[in-house]
């Protein structure tokens, strides 16, 4: 019955899996422009990866991240920078895949994430200008990211990136830092508490519903840089950012432009729209002995619920649906007061198109509803499958959404 549970993906059997939620992670890897990935080296890895199999995927994913950080040291050496630097990025790419499907709580699962991390950091002062690692001040902590300098010098509009549930800030370079900065805006890339870096430097810092207080550190700090001009200061979410992002802007007028891909409500409903049961059926030990009977014997959907559960800090999975009913933005959505910029694709599921369409109808601002479809080829999660579609009209929207504060 659990097994049933219906994965947010691309799930074409001219993928190589049968499990849904592989694919869209081979997809995922395979896609990243700017450097990210190579189609040879993804498929190495998929062809040695049983099909769902998460202790097979790692193997050989980690496999090719090593072959080809391999290379990048030998660059290096040679003072060959261009090569080290486009060898260093796809190997943090390529660990990060291996990452996701390592058992958390393990040495594994922080060793490949050190490796992710470390590859990006070594090809960052590589680049012309160097990619800058940030640490931003919160609440008497950290928070890991990375700044993009847009070419052109003084004040530029800049773009404020945060992913969702397991992301990290190194794959936000691929995913649309680059991008940005190709476009002639700065981007600020961080990861907040509950997101892939910040756990892995503190288990403690898991996700909050207040994430207009870390939104706030980061835009206290970004006003601070010279390159930045604050009226030209924009938001983007990705995924669970699609919650996280627009609570922010409920909260934070300094945002001036809004990017939401794709607006979450409501998570709890939209995770209990994923099930092929009603959790109210069960008792809390009910529902935990079902769900932890079928990780035993299930390596997948054991991943699959790791990775649920370790941001949200729960122990249980009862306890991640108590925890989750906090993270929503109904009754929210009319303090937005900035441009904003709604995304979907229809590959995301019913439940997800329902709320996008909900949070566009109950804005107030200035508003635009994107809906992506299978004939563009931009169905997947995210856009996932059609990267060029999705900048043309984030960058778009922003240029006219800025045109008027660029001249005054």
């Amino acid at each position: 019955m659990v097994e049933g549970v219906k994965v947010i993906s691309m799930a074409s059997e001219k993928l190589p899996f049968k499990s849904p939620e592989m694919n869209y992670q081979f997809i995922r890897a395979l896609t990243h422009p700017f450097g990210g990935a190579e189609f040879g080296e993804c498929f190495y890895a998929a062809e040695h990866t049983n099909d769902g199999d998460p202790e097979s995927w790692v193997k050989a994913w980690n496999e090719v991240a090593a072959r080809v950080e391999g290379w990048a040291e030998e660059a290096l050496a040679q003072g060959r920078r261009f090569s080290a630097r486009n060898n260093f990025l796809r190997a943090s790419n390529y660990y990060r895949a291996a990452e996701f499907y390592a058992p958390w709580n393990t040495p594994q699962h922080q060793e490949l994430w050190e490796k992710s991390k470390s590859c990006f950091q070594r090809a960052a002062p590589l680049f012309e200008p160097p990619i800058e690692v940030l640490e931003i001040p919160f609440e008497g902590r950290k928070l890991p990211g990375y700044f993009l300098t847009a070419s052109g010098g003084g004040k530029r509009p800049t773009l404020i990136v945060m992913g969702g549930y397991d992301s990290t800030g190194e794959e936000l370079y691929f995913f649309i830092g680059a991008a940005a900065q190709q476009r002639g805006y700065n981007a600020l890339i961080f990861e907040g508490p509950g997101q892939r870096g910040v756990l892995h430097r503190d288990p403690s810092m898991v996700f909050r519903p207040d994430y207009e207080k870390p939104v706030g550190a980061v835009v206290d700090y970004s006003l601070s840089r010279p390159e930045i001009d604050g009226k030209r200061l924009a938001l983007i979410g990705f995924s669970f950012g699609g919650y996280l992002a627009p609570r922010a802007a409920a909260f934070e007028r300094r945002i001036r432009a809004l990017i939401v891909n794709a607006p979450i409500v409501n998570f709890r409903r939209l995770v209990l729209g994923a099930l092929p049961f009603s959790i109210e059926k069960f008792s809390p030990s009910e529902l935990n002995e079902l769900i932890q009977g079928v990780t035993s014997k299930n390596p997948m959907f054991r991943a699959t619920v790791e990775n649920f559960l370790c941001p949200m800090g729960a122990r249980t999975p009862w306890e991640f649906f108590e925890r989750i009913e906090k993270f929503t933005i109904e009754g929210l959505e009319d303090r937005i007061e900035c441009p904003t910029l709604s995304l979907i694709s229809v590959g995301e599921g019913e439940e997800a198109v329902k709320q996008a369409r909900e949070f566009h109808g109950r804005l107030l601002c200035p508003k635009t509803l994107r809906v992506f479809t299978v004939e563009e080829g931009a169905d997947g999660h995210c856009q996932v499958n059609n990267r060029s579609l999705m900048y043309q009209v984030i960058f778009d929207w922003l240029d006219d959404i800025f045109k008027s504060e660029a001249t005054n």
